[in-house]
């Protein structure tokens, strides 16, 4: 279990963790985040041998920062990996039709050992490959890779829904999941347009 005590709803799942956990007969290790990025640095080194599966409990940047962990591990070892929705917005779990916040029911597929596969999307910025960044990285060790390179299993977008996510972030500690709607009426009235290009294969779709 990876907890981050930090992320958007800040309830105390622990005791309810252990409980049913215990109920199962699952014996598990719990391991609280320190800060930003410290969840996918934990899975990156983490001894991934000596587990089953690995379990973030928070919400969707929880999410993101352990599918990334997992993802960028030199060793390219992969185990289950399993969520269980603390957030402000949780839409990983909304996407598994699991309720926003709904521990219980993360628990509850955890004890069954239901696994399911999921794609993810793998982003590269400014570069043809992750090679070329490897090497402009051993070149100049003050870049770092995930400034360049990012994995994500819920959206990928541009222009409106990409302004309201990333605007509405300063308002969920106080508001939760209406700091989108705000925020997605303030990128309406706006009424700002954005121009960019698309290539396939190299190929423009303009």
């Amino acid at each position: 279990m990876i907890y981050n005590p930090a992320s958007g709803r800040k309830v105390d799942h622990k005791s309810t963790i252990h409980n049913c956990l215990f109920s199962f007969g699952i014996e598990y290790e719990i391991y609280e985040t320190k800060g930003n990025l410290d969840c996918m640095n934990k899975i990156m080194n983490l001894e991934i041998d000596n587990y089953s599966a690995i379990v973030p409990v928070g919400g969707d940047g929880t999410f993101h920062e352990a599918i990334n962990g997992l993802m960028r591990r030199k060793d390219g070892k992969k185990i289950p990996m399993g969520f269980l929705p603390n957030g402000s917005g949780d839409d990983l779990a909304g996407g598994l039709d699991m309720p926003i916040g709904d521990v219980n029911m993360g628990l509850e597929y955890i004890g069954k050992g239901d696994v399911i596969k999921l794609d993810v999307i793998k982003i590269l910025i400014d570069h043809e490959s992750e090679q070329e960044l490897d090497d402009k990285i051993a070149s100049n060790p003050s870049l770092k890779k995930e400034d360049y390179l990012r994995y994500s299993m819920i959206n990928c977008s541009l222009c409106i829904s990409a302004n309201c996510a990333r605007n509405a972030a300063p308002m969920k500690p106080y508001i939760g999941h209406h700091a989108y709607t705000i925020q997605t009426a303030i990128e309406i009235i706006k009424k700002r347009e954005e121009k960019f290009n698309i290539f396939v294969d190299k190929e423009s779709l303009a």
